[in-house]
């Protein structure tokens, strides 16, 4: 009926201003601002460092309390929200892990618990060029140390990390390479993985698809549907 198809062109309508609105707030935010709810920001040298190669990365350390430590690392000064990745969580169910998460792991309980430069190696062995530990923002900030605080302090009387920037948001810490080179991840895979075919193949699939949806959801001329019964 001619109301049936009113109600589909404004559906339509709608939907389209709030796609054109979504897209105008992502263009009109920040570049350098990072995804999360709160104001915490890389320092301007850890953004550079990050924006002048895509092999960059950094290490994020927070100790959620005295004997726990958690890690992330970031390749972009927005966080690693992209690589969230349903398939990897789905390895990890199955008891595979991801290479040199143990490396991480023990170099993070490390240098949590004493300066250990051999724990800053392996974390520069593994391609990362910095280390950034957020400023403690829990209610135990104010009163005296707190496992943040630890982990900066051990971190600076280790060999190999250099501390060139700290603020209200946290403290970031410079890696020296052993080998003097410039500290960056193996991007081969990457390389391969992005020149692959059947990567290419899947994308034109996946545009034709989208293709062939809207054009069977878009109105016929002359069509007002059947009448029921």
């Amino acid at each position: 009926m001619g109301g049936g198809r009113i109600v589909r062109l404004l559906l339509g309508l709608v939907l389209t201003l709030v796609t054109a609105g979504v897209a105008a707030a992502g263009l009109a935010a920040p570049v350098g601002g990072p995804l999360s709810a709160d104001d915490r920001q890389l320092p301007a040298v850890a953004v550079d460092y990050l924006n002048k190669d895509p092999s960059h990365r950094v290490l994020v350390l927070t100790s959620p309390s005295h004997g726990r430590v958690a890690y992330a690392g970031l390749h972009t000064a927005r966080g690693d929200l992209i690589d969230a990745s349903p398939a990897l969580r789905a390895q990890r169910v199955n008891g595979g892990q991801m290479a040199g998460q143990d490396v991480l792991s023990r170099s993070a309980a490390a240098l949590m618990a004493n300066a250990d430069s051999k724990a800053v190696a392996a974390v520069s062995g593994m391609g990362f060029g910095g280390i950034y530990v957020p400023a403690d923002r829990s209610g135990a900030a104010g009163m005296g140390s707190t496992p943040n605080d630890d982990l900066v302090s051990n971190i600076t009387a280790s060999d190999g990390a250099q501390q060139v920037a700290t603020n209200a948001q946290g403290t970031y810490f410079r890696l020296s390479s052993q080998s003097g080179r410039d500290v960056g991840v193996n991007m081969a895979g990457a390389h391969r993985a992005a020149a692959s075919t059947w990567r290419r193949i899947w994308l034109w699939t996946l545009g034709l698809v989208l293709l062939g949806y809207c054009l069977v959801a878009l109105p016929r001329p002359g069509y007002f549907g059947g009448e029921q019964l």
